[in-house]
């Protein structure tokens, strides 16, 4: 009978051996430590290969599952020197289940220029935040570059993807060009979740563009100074975006069309250089207690609804296309 308890076992490097030795005909069936110069441990040989390389494996898959909140940092001095550095890095880990979840940190530090643009295409990438040390992190427009559907945006997600949450708010330099360089896009079911207080400021178009069924959650976001729309929503989208504030953009605060369902409750949506708050074609917009006014005064182009939409517009600031709880081949403006 073996004495197991006295046995000796492999030490189990952290090592991958690149290969593994094949038992030979005519070698002496020898065990104990492996020496195979002096024909000891021979039968041991391959075993240890295949010992080293499984603990080899089993490290690095431990390494790979996020059980606990985290910080990476991006930047000059940080670990990683781009933002697609380090999702591309923390892309390869696998966040286990935790009860009550938990949250990776990507924090840009002081002086970080975004020269570049993040992309999702179908993954889930929402267990990571972006935050900053600066109050606002630019981005340098001029690397905005690669179409992702419809725009060019900054922020990007499609194909059911869900983009890091947004926890930084971003300014947009006024360097390249302007036409379709949007802040935040989803499209095609992607996703994506910008916090209070972030968002991306000066977008050369529009500020979040929402389209083919995406999804933004935006609470208390920042999307203002636009060169087109603060939130452009089309396609039977949904956004949440009570409080959000899309002032002083060059088109609209708001634009929701084709089904799309916007809420921009308490918003601050003043300022706009044509219409305040419009929804077209069907769409959706909860504009409670919202400030939609383009100037000091009330004015027909605060408040839009067209071609069949609906507005709940209690409370909200802003005179209105058409007379308020009239159904119209317009649509309707709840007031």
């Amino acid at each position: 009978m073996v004495d197991v308890a006295s046995v000796p076992t492999f030490a189990e490097l952290d090592q991958f051996p690149e290969t593994v030795p094949m038992l030979q005909n005519g070698w002496q069936p020898t065990g104990g430590p492996v020496d195979p110069e002096d024909n000891q441990g021979l039968l041991n040989w391959p075993l240890r290969e295949l010992t080293d390389r499984t603990r080899y494996l089993k490290t690095r898959i431990d390494n790979m599952a996020v059980k606990a909140a985290d910080l990476v940092t991006v930047g000059a001095g940080g670990e990683f020197l781009t933002i697609n550095e380090a999702l591309i890095a923390l892309s390869e880990r696998r966040p286990a289940y935790k009860p009550g979840g938990f949250i990776t940190e990507l924090r840009l530090l002081s002086g970080f220029i975004m020269a570049e643009q993040v992309l999702i295409s179908g993954l889930n990438m929402g267990w990571i935040t972006i935050t900053g040390d600066d109050a606002e992190t630019f981005i340098d427009r001029a690397y905005l570059t690669q179409q992702f559907g419809i725009r060019i945006p900054a922020f990007g997600v499609l194909d059911g993807g869900v983009l890091p949450r947004i926890g930084q708010l971003f300014t947009m330099m006024n360097t390249g060009s302007a036409t379709d360089r949007c802040g935040v896009l989803c499209g095609d079911g992607g996703g994506a979740t910008v916090l209070g207080g972030a968002g991306v400021k000066l977008a050369g178009a529009d500020g979040a563009n929402v389209a083919m069924g995406g999804r933004l959650s935006a609470t208390g976001a920042i999307f203002s100074n636009a060169g087109e729309n603060g939130i452009n929503a089309g396609g039977s989208t949904t956004v949440s975006a009570i409080d959000v504030d899309v002032s002083g953009c060059a088109v609209r605060g708001v634009l929701a069309q084709n089904l799309a369902s916007v809420n921009i409750g308490n918003g601050i949506c003043t300022g706009a250089g044509s219409v305040g708050i419009e929804a077209r074609d069907g769409a959706i917009i909860y504009a409670g207690n919202a400030q939609c006014r383009k100037a000091a005064s009330d004015s027909t182009s605060d408040i839009v609804a067209t071609r069949g939409s609906r507005i709940s517009a209690y409370g909200a600031i802003g005179g209105t296309n058409i007379a308020v709880n009239t159904l119209t081949a317009n649509g309707i403006i709840y007031r």
